[in-house]
Parts: C-alpha cells; structure tokens; sequence
C-alpha cells in the first residue's frame, strides 16, 4: 500500500509558502517524492526514478484515446497526469466532492465517504468501490492509497494529488 507522508526536508526558500512536500513510501521503503504548489495547482512526482506532472489547469486538451470522450464536459477544472516521455496517462474532472476520472480505457468516480477524509474509487455505473485514498483517521497526516495492485503508483500518486487539491480549495473558502 502506498503512503504519501509529509516530507522532513527543507523547501527552497523561494517557494517555501506554497509546496508541499511528502515522501512517496511503498510499506517502509521510500520510493519517490511529490511536491505539490498550492498556489498554482500543480504538482511533480519522481517515482522509482520515472518523473510525472500533475496539472489543474482548463487548456489541458491533448487526447487520451478513448477516454477523452468519457469525461464529462463543463466548466469544472480539468486535472491530467503526464508522464515525462509519455505524455498523458490520466485525466479528471471535479463536482464538488467527486471527481470523474479517465485512465486507461476506464472510466472512474472517486468520491467522499461520509467521514470526508477518506474517498471511495468504483467504476462509473458500479456500486462497489474498488479502494480508497485518503487519511484514515482524524488525526492522521499520511495520505494512505488502498487500491488493488492492477493500479499503477502514479495513478495511485494521482488521486492523492486530487484529494490534496480539493483539501486545498476548502481551506480556501473557509477563509473568505
């Protein structure tokens, strides 16, 4: 089961308002790290030595086969997980506290369980859910991924990164 745990090492001053930092673990080995900028919604991830981005923004219209037509249209934001040499491997689409997700010919929904913290994958049109993300308890700051292994880690790292965001924007609008 992949953790993202929040990272011990010191931001570049420059940047040190906005990233956040985790440590990718596999059980108790390390395995990679993610940087995620709040202002700017985006995040980096290197992963066993592989690098991918995660982006938030609207003019993310590059092609994922067939799943480009399994995303809902609308004005929500659209966010894209792309490797370095392999362009784009997921996209995702936000309602509220779901979000629709195209990756590798499925289509998904990752939404909240009644606690909020945690979110329940499932094939669009399934009741069962697949797994879960998020942070099992109240006080837990690890962001725990249980999914089944036939997901791959940066997908895995992906969905992190859409509760990190969504967690993001409801900071947001409690301080207005």
């Amino acid at each position: 089961m992949l953790k993202l745990r929040p990272s011990k090492r010191a931001a570049p001053r420059a940047s040190r308002g906005q990233d956040l930092r985790f440590d990718i673990r596999d059980d108790a080995v390390e395995v990679g790290q993610f940087v995620y900028n709040r202002g700017q919604a985006r995040g980096e991830f290197n992963l066993r030595g592989d690098r991918f981005t995660v982006d938030s923004r609207a003019d993310c219209e590059s092609s994922l086969s067939a799943n480009a037509a399994q995303v809902r249209k609308s004005t929500a934001p659209v966010y894209t997980l792309k490797a370095a040499g392999e362009g784009l491997l997921a996209r995702a689409e936000r309602d509220r506290d779901v979000f629709v997700i195209a990756h590798g010919g499925e289509s998904y929904i990752l939404q909240a369980s009644r606690s909020r913290r945690y979110f329940h994958l499932q094939r669009e049109g399934d009741v069962v859910p697949l797994g879960g993300v998020g942070r099992r308890g109240f006080w837990a700051k690890s962001l725990e991924m249980n999914l089944p292994q036939a997901f791959t880690a940066s997908f895995q790292v992906f969905l992190a990164s859409l509760l990190l965001d969504l967690n993001t924007q409801r900071t947001a609008d409690l301080a207005m």
